[in-house]
């Protein structure tokens, strides 16, 4: 079996942003990352390897595209290529629905192309629920490993939120395969006389970023059903650190699960990079200074107003976690605009937008990242 080994790693290198109410992010975004890794399947040898990943991003304020490709240099049949494409739209900017869909590539043993290689295609649907959503979603893949195809198909759903420089979801997913290599390498026990094989994932995942400094970590179980036993779990994390506006190192090891949709196998990675990132000068924060958030405390919470600077003709639209990021009422003062809102003690993120320019964050508030990459001013009721 020629197996796909750096998928793990070449997603947790290629996050797609998408389009979110309140962004302030660079239109276009390339990263090189080039790094050395440890890589071993269940009873075989560590190999060593080398990773070359190049990953392209584009977005605005509805749609945002990136693709992806990797390539990892080991001995024999470790060596793989990859690719992934992916597209994010979102009907408008204060919609709360976002539909992901993409398709990946890959080419077992680079030595001996003719091995085999993997094929797949997803389709996910979000829902933007205050600082976090749900989504729901599913997958086809099909393998070719020496003249042998197989199929795999899964079916996800999952949660996420936010708080402050932190964010977690939660992921329960099914997949059926007819792929008995895969399971088998990995140690799973199969009724060989079986037409497909089921297992069902859980996983928990956070996301944690300050500074110049981001981490990510996430935990899986597996159990099989039906013709398939297996009890596994797995743990894998990550580490990015900027070491200049362009330069970062990153660090990445654990287990990933054999996924019978894209056909990697079960393994343990060890992997160090450094990354370089070129982006299109962001959109100027500044156009967010003619807005500005005042706080007067009350009972039970604060009231909020909400100033916008411009002129009498403008179209202004302010939106928030607060109001499900549907647009709130403004009322015209000699100034510019203005919108009043009671809120209970909290967190809350704002935006605004000022005829088709972008979404901005007020410009007096503390600007944050939401899961998109975009950005909110932070409102906070003590």
């Amino acid at each position: 079996m020629t197996p796909r080994l750096a998928a793990r790693v070449m997603f947790l290198g290629g996050l797609l942003t998408a389009p979110v109410a309140g962004r302030a992010q660079s239109p276009q975004e390339l990263r090189v990352e080039v790094g050395a890794a440890e890589l071993q399947q269940l009873g075989r040898d560590i190999r060593t390897a080398t990773l070359v990943n190049l990953s392209w991003q584009r977005t605005d304020t509805r749609v945002a595209s990136m693709f992806s490709a990797g390539a990892t240099w080991a001995r024999d049949s470790m060596a793989a290529f990859q690719s992934v494409a992916a597209l994010v739209w979102r009907p408008s900017a204060e919609s709360r629905l976002i539909t992901e869909t993409g398709a990946t590539g890959a080419i077992f043993g680079l030595a001996n192309i003719g091995r085999g290689g993997n094929a797949s295609s997803y389709l996910r649907q979000r829902l933007l629920i205050g600082e976090g959503g749900v989504w729901g979603g599913g997958g086809f893949g099909s393998s070719m490993r020496d003249e042998s195809v197989s199929h795999g198909m899964g079916v996800d759903m999952g949660a996420w939120w936010r708080r402050r420089e932190l964010q977690g979801s939660v992921m329960f997913a099914r997949y059926r395969t007819d792929d008995w290599p895969l399971f088998a390498a990995a140690g799973i026990y199969l009724n060989r006389d079986a037409a497909a094989y089921d297992v069902n994932d859980a996983t928990v995942a956070l996301h944690y970023e300050r500074g110049d400094l981001t981490l990510d970590a996430s935990q899986s179980w597996r159990n099989g059903t039906r013709t398939t036993d297996a009890a596994q779990s797995a743990f894998f994390g990550a580490m990015a650190l900027k070491l200049s506006p362009r330069f970062a190192v990153t660090v990445s090891g654990g287990r990933q699960l054999a996924d019978p949709v894209r056909g990697a196998p079960d393994a343990r990675i060890l992997s160090a990079a450094l990354r370089y990132t070129w982006a299109t000068a962001r959109e100027s924060d500044d156009d967010g200074a003619g807005a500005v958030v005042r706080i007067v405390p009350t009972d039970g919470g604060g009231t909020v107003f909400i100033h916008v600077s411009a002129a009498a003709t403008a179209i202004v639209t302010v939106a928030g976690s607060f109001s499900g990021w549907e647009p709130i009422q403004l009322r015209r003062v000699s100034d510019g605009w203005e919108a009043e809102r009671f809120l209970k003690p909290g967190r809350y993120r704002v935006a605004v937008k000022i005829d088709n320019g972008p979404w901005r964050s007020p410009g007096n508030l503390a600007k944050m990242k939401d899961e998109f990459g975009g950005q909110n001013g932070l409102i906070i009721i003590p």
